[in-house]
Parts: structure tokens; C-alpha cells; sequence
């Protein structure tokens, strides 16, 4: 360690020797206190909520309470996000589901159709009255 400047130590030792206080500290201390408006001291409740307070913040800066609530943060996000996708498949298939019901309904007319069709045919073929639609309505009359 580099010695000080002769002037510099000499300036230390002045700055940092003892002094006594002015004899009239404490009534200018006591009068600046009445000024800001608060002297009474803390209520009971006060004391116990600032306790409280302060022993919970300080329990939540444990590093085995901050890694415990990291990793429920993590798990809970995880949870949300597969619950999400879970919900978006669902709703994909339920739209699967009812574009096969029209496509199945769809088939199904277009089948009807045609067996009706061949049916007809096969009574052409065996010399069977041919009934249309018309005359469904006015054998009913």
C-alpha cells in the first residue's frame, strides 16, 4: 500500500477526529421532528402489520421458496397451454364430425336416388307400369 501525502493524512486525521456536539442538538433535532407533522410513534397494529409484512417478504426471498414458486409458475402455464390445445383439437374434430354428417346425408340422397333409378329401370325391363311422381299424386286423388 502506497504511503498518503504528508497533507493529506494530516487533512484525514483533522476530518475524522472526535467532536462534541453543539449543546442545543437535541431541542433543534426535537423542533424539526414537531415540524414534519408526525412525532407520536407507531400503534401496535402498526408494528405487527410492518412485522408481518416484513417476514413474508422476507420468506419469499428464500432461494427454495423462489425456485418452488418458479416451478408452480411453470407448471400451471404448461397446464394452460396444453388445455388450449386440447380445446382447439376438440373443436377441430366436433367441425370434422359434422362435415362427415352433411357428407354422409349428402351420399346417402345421392344413393337413394340412384337405387331408385335402378329400380325403375328393372321394372322398364320387366314391362311394370312406370310410376313417376305424377302419378304417385293422382293415384292419392
Amino acid at each position: 500500500m502506497k504511503p498518503l501525502p504528508i497533507g493529506l493524512e494530516d487533512e484525514l486525521r483533522e476530518a475524522l477526529r472526535r467532536t462534541e456536539p453543539p449543546p442545543d442538538l437535541a431541542e433543534r433535532v426535537l423542533a424539526r421532528i414537531g415540524q414534519s407533522g408526525r412525532v407520536s410513534s407507531p400503534t401496535p397494529s402498526e408494528l405487527v402489520r410492518a412485522s408481518l409484512w416484513s417476514r413474508l417478504r422476507s420468506w419469499f426471498w428464500r432461494p427454495a421458496v423462489r425456485w418452488a414458486l418458479a416451478t408452480a409458475a411453470c407448471c400451471v402455464l404448461i397446464a394452460a397451454v396444453v388445455i388450449a390445445r386440447q380445446r382447439a383439437q376438440r373443436a377441430r374434430a366436433e367441425l370434422a364430425r359434422e362435415q362427415l354428417e352433411v357428407a354422409l346425408q349428402l351420399a346417402s340422397g345421392k344413393l337413394n336416388r340412384a337405387f331408385r333409378e335402378v329400380r325403375r329401370v328393372e321394372r322398364v325391363e320387366r314391362g311394370a307400369p312406370v310410376r313417376t311422381k305424377v302419378t304417385r299424386r293422382t293415384e292419392r286423388l
